[in-house]
């Protein structure tokens, strides 16, 4: 049970540093696409939050998958009342 509940850590934790590695720098290159001041700036704003954002969605949906196949397991039903 310990070595699951360490993977249940793990897993999420390095999928979400793999994000925020594997897109530094992303501002960059998203700012070359632009043709103007303006957009220039905003692509590059984006590209800042780009990586944070790719990293919350994989660390949420990792726990959202994980809470739906606590429930289809029958986890949870000894939580659910009773009629």
């Amino acid at each position: 049970m310990t070595l699951k509940r360490a993977l249940l850590f793990l897993i999420p934790t390095a999928l979400m540093l793999i994000a925020l590695w594997g897109l530094a720098g992303i501002e960059t290159r998203l700012a070359s696409f632009a043709t103007t001041q303006k957009a220039y700036l905003l692509f590059g704003r984006i590209g800042l939050t780009l990586p944070f954002l790719v990293s919350a969605g994989l660390g949420s949906s990792f726990f959202f998958q994980r809470a739906a196949v606590s429930t289809s397991n029958g986890l949870a039903s000894e939580f659910s009342a009773e009629a």
